[in-house]
């Protein structure tokens, strides 16, 4: 059977399109994950029809998901970004990430993210009321899972992460 090149070039670009390039798993990293306090983690689907379901008087911290959903696997799901929701409540983080590309300084990998994945994106969100460990518990998220999506990490780590991923 002959190959189509114009077809091979066409499916390698479009897979390279949603290649993740900065991608960590470390046990060692997890490992000295010490949880501050329980994290009792809500899920939503993000998009415009399911904002309503997130509250507006909760801070904490909050994370995007996303989720294939194919062939019955209850268990495939990559974390992307790990965010605090300390000054705003999670209900006005989930809109800014909506509207991220409208946004006077749009950030591409927020905007690269939330586009992506779209149709596959969740927002989990876990509510803590004590709002001095807020940015303590998303610095140990941050820390323990290096999302791909994130930017800004914890003195611990981040020039670490900045060596690998320059």
């Amino acid at each position: 059977m002959a190959i189509d090149p114009v077809a091979a070039a066409k499916a390698e670009k479009d897979l390279a399109y949603y290649r993740v390039h900065r991608f960590v798993l470390s046990p060692k990293q997890w490992k000295r994950y010490s949880s501050l306090t329980p994290l009792n983690w809500q899920r939503i689907k993000f998009d415009k029809m399911h904002r309503k379901l997130v509250p507006k008087d909760k801070h904490g911290v909050y994370s995007f998901v996303v989720e294939p959903e194919i062939a019955d696997h209850p268990s495939v799901k990559y974390l992307l970004y790990v965010g605090k929701a300390d000054k705003m409540n999670f209900n006005k983080r989930f809109y800014a990430y909506l509207n991220e590309p409208k946004q006077s300084k749009p950030r591409d990998h927020i905007i690269q993210m939330v586009t992506k994945w779209r149709t596959h994106l969740y927002f989990y969100y876990a509510e803590i009321p004590n709002a001095a460990i807020i940015t303590a518990v998303e610095d140990g998220l941050l820390a323990a899972f290096i999302p791909p999506h994130n930017r800004d990490f914890p003195a611990t780590i981040s020039k670490t992460v900045r060596r690998i991923f320059g």
